[in-house]
């Protein structure tokens, strides 16, 4: 299928953090989800058109696997966390990743 665009090569990554987006919990007082991957499930708030960072989250709730089908949901500022980018997010977003072209 060598006629197959790959969205990832064609689509530039977004700077803006969006519903989706997979994160990593790097600040919180809650430090049980310290370090533990989630993915936004909402943005709450978001920074205005005058800030230096329009556009992007300031508040989000991302859900964390808790147990088997059970996700737990924690609002968090775009402070605590870091956006998952690169083959990691790609392989858990379910793409093929392959190696030889790494």
């Amino acid at each position: 299928m060598s006629n197959v665009v790959d969205i990832r090569t064609w689509k530039g990554t977004d700077p803006i953090l969006r519903k989706g987006d997979l994160v990593i919990v790097r600040d919180t007082d809650d430090e049980h989800i310290l370090g533990l991957g989630g993915i936004v499930t909402e943005v709450l708030q978001r920074y205005s058109e005058d800030s230096e960072a329009p556009g992007q989250a300031a508040t989000i709730v991302i859900a964390i696997p808790a147990e088997e089908d059970e996700w737990s949901r924690f609002v968090l500022p775009l402070a605590s966390v870091n956006r998952r980018l690169g083959l990691e997010a790609d392989a858990l977003r379910g793409y093929e990743i392959d190696e030889g072209c790494v």
